[in-house]
């Protein structure tokens, strides 16, 4: 049910449903608390994601919280050399970045490579429409009108 919730996440962003969106990842995340406990990779996936929305929406200390939560996950199921590590690292130090705290920005940045300013965060966001998921190792593209990427388990 939950990764049910985290696809009508990922629906509702390309559709520009934001809200809807935030909702069904935080349903999702939920559902993931209760039937998998605290380290599901598809935990960390919503957490992501609803990172991603709280970021876009400039709601930073809760995008801070998100991100960090799916970068605890995804350290302990995937090793410190992973790219989803790199990854959900520069979009933490780009929220830290907009949010004035530059110093842990260029730690991160030091840790984990170049620091996204907000900038390319919103850039990316855009090319790949703000979801991510990395369900079973294995990707597949979608395309939604206006050329809007989803990355999808």
């Amino acid at each position: 049910m939950a990764l049910i919730y985290t696809y009508l996440g990922i629906i509702d962003r390309s559709l520009d449903n934001v809200e809807e969106s935030k909702r069904s990842f935080e349903r999702s995340i939920k559902l993931y608390l209760k039937a998998n406990g605290l380290n599901h990779l598809g935990l960390a996936d919503s957490y992501y994601n609803l990172g991603l929305i709280h970021f876009e929406l400039h709601e930073l200390p809760t995008a801070e919280d998100c991100f960090i939560r799916a970068l605890e996950i995804y350290s302990k199921q995937l090793g410190p050399s992973h790219k989803l590590i790199a990854n959900v690292s520069r979009y933490l130090a780009g929220v830290l970045e907009e949010a004035g705290q530059a110093n842990e920005a260029a730690h991160l940045d030091k840790e984990y490579g170049n620091v996204a300013s907000k900038t390319l965060i919103l850039s990316l966001l855009q090319l790949t429409n703000g979801v991510h998921t990395s369900h079973n190792y294995w990707t597949m593209i979608l395309s939604f009108g206006d050329a809007k990427y989803l990355r999808l388990p």
